[in-house]
């Protein structure tokens, strides 16, 4: 009897060990993806462009119910663009005015670096934002923010239906793509800056030819 039991739980262990194995898999796959796709959009597209790709492919490739990005301004974060199958909070302020102590983005942008929610439904209180993403089904929730050339310029937010959808490997990726998002749009606003000095070079260098020659 010891030996069957042992050897169950052997068992137990090493499908543990596998689910936990596909699951890497799945995720580095995932971030393959978003990051081929985020690497595909050329520079003659706009960024709202880029952002619309970033988000569709991160909520398909990470089974996620919601992702949106919303722009930093004053005071608050305004959703600007989402993809998923369901429509981002309001607004989420910056500013403490007692309902939002606790809110993840809040958190996020403060710290500048990923706010995890394994369970939105976890807490004696539930404030505002709680309220609002549990309404809609969400489970579990991660916050981060969106910097390009060191600058907050909004933030990130990624929704699941399902409890721990986070754990720290996924947050990380996800952390590594909005990075390399912020890196990619200042790039290519770079290129765009640079492409339009020699634009007008050309002309102030084509008006001075031709007083020359008149």
């Amino acid at each position: 009897r010891y030996q069957e039991q042992n050897a169950r739980l052997i068992l137990m262990r090493d499908i543990t060990d596998r689910k936990h194995y596909e699951e890497e898999l799945r995720d580095q796959s995932a971030f393959l993806s978003v990051l081929a796709a985020l690497r595909g959009v050329s520079d003659d597209k706009g960024d709202a462009v880029l952002m619309t790709v970033f988000l569709a492919k991160a909520a398909e490739q990470f089974s996620l119910q919601l992702v949106w990005f919303g722009a930093l301004e004053g005071e608050a974060v305004v959703p600007r663009q989402w993809a998923g199958g369901l429509e981002p909070r309001r607004r989420v302020w910056i500013r403490d005015d007692g309902q939002n102590e606790d809110d993840p983005m809040r958190r996020a942008l403060e710290s500048g670096s990923p706010d995890i929610c394994a369970d939105v439904s976890d807490g004696v209180d539930h404030p505002r934002w709680r309220e609002e993403v549990c309404g809609i089904g969400v489970c579990s929730m991660v916050s981060l923010p969106l910097q390009v050339d060191g600058r907050i310029e909004g933030g990130l937010e990624f929704l699941a239906s399902r409890r721990n959808a986070f754990p720290e490997r996924r947050a990380e990726s996800l952390r590594i793509l909005a990075t390399e998002l912020g890196a990619i749009l200042s790039e290519r606003r770079r290129r765009r800056q640079s492409a339009e000095m020699m634009r007008r070079a050309e002309l102030e260098l084509k008006r001075y030819s031709h007083r020359i020659i008149e």
